[in-house]
C-alpha cells in the first residue's frame, strides 16, 4: 500500500477549485497523480476525465501504473497530440475539410521547406546569399521557426521579433508564408498543425466546445511548466464551468523553451485558473508504486 506525505494526501483529497502541485524530479509526482485519479474515480466517471501528458512513453508508463494501482476503468490518458488527433477525427474536421494527417514527421514538411528555400535562393544575385539560404542549417532554422509560430499562436513577424534570429534571415518570414500556402494546397496537417487546428475548431464551434466542456469534469495535466501558448489555449477551451483542472509541474524543470514552452503559465496558475491553490509535493515515506 502506498503511503503519502501530508502534502500529497492534501493534494489527492483536493475537492474545490483548481490546483497545481509543485513537484520536481524524484518527488513521487507520478505516484501522487495515480492516487489522485483513484480518489476522483469515487465520484467522477472515467469517461468524464482527461489526462494530458507530453510524450507517449510517459503516457504508456502512467497507464501501466494506473492499472498496477488497481484502477481498472479506462481513464483517457493522452499526449496533447494524440488527443488532438482523436479530436480532429471525432469532430468530423478531417472528413469535412479533406485534410490529411501526415504521420511521417520531418520528411514531407522538410521537402516543402527545401523547395521553398531553393526558390528564394534563386532570386538572389549574391552567391554567398544563395549558399546561406540553401544551407542545411537554414532548413532546420525554418523548420524550428514554423514550429514556434504554431506554438505561440502569433503572427510570424511577432514571433521573429521575439527570437534572437539574426536579421539576415528575415527571408524566413516569406518562406513561412509560402510553406503554409504549399501545405494548404496539398491538404496536409503536419504534427504542429494538429494542436493549432483543434484550438481553431473549439474556438469557432460553440456546439463542439459545449460538447467537450459538458463531458470533461476533471482535466489533469502533467509537466505543466512545459505547456506553450497553443496548449494553454486548448486547456482554456476545454475547461467548462463544471470542470476541475489539476496540474503538476516545476518551473525549474522546463525543458521545452526552445520550442515555445512558457513557464509563466505555471507561475500565473492561481490567477489564470482562479479559484486555485498551489501545493508542494514531497517524497512519500513508502512508495508502493515507483
Amino acid at each position: 500500500m502506498t503511503t503519502f506525505t501530508s502534502e500529497q494526501d492534501a493534494f489527492i483529497q483536493h475537492q474545490d477549485g483548481n490546483a497545481v502541485c509543485i513537484a520536481g524530479a524524484g518527488t513521487g509526482k507520478t505516484t501522487t497523480l495515480v492516487g489522485l485519479i483513484g480518489q476522483k474515480l469515487e465520484s467522477i466517471s472515467a469517461n468524464s476525465m482527461l489526462v494530458l501528458m507530453f510524450n507517449k512513453d510517459i503516457r504508456s508508463d502512467f497507464k501501466q501504473k494506473l492499472q498496477a494501482s488497481g484502477v481498472m476503468q479506462d481513464v483517457p490518458v493522452h499526449t496533447f497530440h494524440s488527443f488532438c488527433l482523436k479530436f480532429l477525427n471525432q469532430t468530423g474536421y478531417l472528413r469535412e475539410t479533406g485534410y490529411q494527417i501526415d504521420f511521417n514527421e520531418g520528411e514531407q514538411d522538410k521537402r516543402f521547406a527545401k523547395q521553398i528555400l531553393r526558390g528564394i535562393a534563386q532570386q538572389e544575385k549574391s552567391y554567398q546569399r544563395q549558399q546561406l539560404i540553401k544551407d542545411p542549417k537554414t532548413i532546420e532554422l525554418l523548420m524550428n521557426f514554423i514550429g514556434l509560430v504554431k506554438a505561440y499562436l502569433l503572427p510570424p513577424k511577432e514571433v521573429f521579433d521575439l527570437t534572437d534570429i539574426n536579421h539576415e534571415y528575415r527571408f524566413i518570414l516569406d518562406a513561412y508564408r509560402e510553406f503554409e500556402t504549399v501545405r494548404k494546397q496539398h491538404k496536409k496537417l503536419f504534427f504542429d498543425d494538429w494542436l493549432v487546428e483543434s484550438v481553431k475548431v473549439l474556438k469557432q464551434s460553440e456546439a463542439i466546445r459545449a460538447q467537450y466542456q459538458n463531458q470533461i469534469r476533471l482535466l489533469v495535466v502533467d509537466e505543466f511548466q512545459d505547456i506553450n501558448n497553443a496548449q494553454y489555449a486548448l486547456l482554456k477551451a476545454l475547461l467548462g464551468d463544471q470542470a476541475q483542472l489539476i496540474a503538476v509541474g516545476d518551473v525549474d524543470q522546463c525543458i521545452y523553451k526552445w520550442r515555445g514552452s512558457a513557464p509563466q503559465f505555471m507561475l500565473n496558475f492561481e490567477r489564470d485558473f482562479a479559484p486555485a491553490t498551489t501545493t508542494p509535493c514531497q517524497i512519500p515515506s513508502v512508495l508502493g508504486i515507483p
